[in-house]
C-alpha cells in the first residue's frame, strides 16, 4: 500500500472565538487494498474540538484518532474538524496515518495544515462615578474610574484619557495596581 495524508485549513488568520475547518484528505495510492488504516490527528493547545465529520468511520475526540478501517484503492476519504480558537499565537496542526500492511512510501504519511495566527480579541469596558453630585468652590471631588477586560484574550497597551473639566484643580491620584501613572496636564 501507498497512503497518501493531506491536510488544509481554510484560513491562516483568525481571531480567538473564530471557528476554522481543517480537511484531511487520506487516499491509498495502493496496489493493494490497505487495512486497519488510522489517522493521528494532533490538534493544537490553542483550539478545542467543534464538530468531526466524515463518511467513513469516525473519529475519536477523546485520543483525536480517526479510525478509517479498510480503504480501497483510488478512493479517497474525507474528514472536516471544525475548531475554534481558545487562545492568541501560532496555530500549528499535523496529522499522520498508518494501516496494517507495510507502507510502500512513508514520505507521504504525515501532512500538515498552513500555520494559523490567532489574534488576541478584548472586550474593554470602563465607568466613570463621581462620589458626589453638587459642591461649592474649594470641595473635594473623587471621581471613580474602572476599567475591566471581559477577554478572552489579555489586554496590552491599555491607556485611558480623562482630561478635567477647566474649572477642576488635580489635588491627587491613586490606582489599585502598580505601576499606572496618571499626568493631569495631558490627561493620560
Amino acid at each position: 500500500v501507498d497512503l497518501i495524508v493531506t491536510k488544509t485549513v481554510n484560513s491562516t488568520v483568525a481571531n480567538v472565538t473564530d471557528l476554522i475547518e481543517y480537511k484531511i484528505v487520506v487516499v491509498n495510492a495502493g496496489p493493494c487494498d490497505a487495512t486497519g488504516v488510522n489517522v493521528t490527528e494532533n490538534l493544537s493547545p490553542f483550539v478545542k474540538l467543534h464538530k468531526a465529520q466524515t463518511g467513513v468511520g469516525y473519529y475519536d475526540n477523546s485520543t483525536n484518532i480517526w479510525y478509517i478501517g479498510d480503504l480501497s484503492v483510488d478512493k479517497p476519504v474525507v474528514l472536516t474538524l471544525t475548531v475554534q480558537i481558545i487562545a492568541n499565537g501560532t496555530v500549528e496542526n499535523s496529522v499522520s496515518v498508518t494501516s496494517r500492511e507495510n507502507d510502500t512510501n512513508k514520505s507521504n504519511n504525515n501532512g500538515s495544515s498552513d500555520n494559523v495566527t490567532s489574534l488576541p480579541v478584548v472586550d474593554i469596558s470602563i465607568s466613570k462615578v463621581v462620589n458626589v453630585t453638587v459642591v461649592n468652590v474649594t470641595d473635594l471631588i473623587e471621581y471613580t474610574i474602572t476599567v475591566k477586560n471581559n477577554g478572552p484574550s489579555n489586554a496590552t497597551g491599555v491607556n485611558v484619557f480623562d482630561k478635567l473639566a477647566l474649572k477642576l484643580e488635580f489635588v491627587s491620584f491613586a490606582s489599585s495596581r502598580p505601576g499606572i501613572t496618571y499626568d493631569s496636564n495631558s490627561g493620560n
